[in-house]
């Protein structure tokens, strides 16, 4: 039988269900989706596009807000959990 391999399209690197139906993924060249219905379906966000390196971590606390942590000292900040965060370059100490 035929085997064919394929290679992964990204590389999700952290996974965080931040509220009862959300869902969120970052990865390789800052790629962040959210999900609305559980993980059912993703949408891509593009927060992060204009910003070099990869993301690690995302967080949400409990009053919405939310951080994801990348290379290159890149934090990005999130109000309310609603996407479209915004990007800062930190200095590498």
């Amino acid at each position: 039988m035929y085997r064919r391999e394929y290679e992964p399209l990204l590389t999700l690197s952290h996974l965080l269900r931040s509220a009862q139906n959300e869902v969120w993924a970052v990865g390789g060249s800052n790629t962040i989706y959210k999900s609305l219905d559980g993980g059912k379906s993703f949408s891509f966000d593009n927060s992060a596009n204009n910003l070099p390196g990869n993301l690690y971590n995302v967080k949400f606390f409990e009053d919405g807000k939310g951080f994801a942590l990348g290379s290159n000292g890149v934090l990005l900040k999130f109000n309310d959990g609603q996407g479209q965060g915004q990007g800062k370059k930190g200095r590498k100490s």
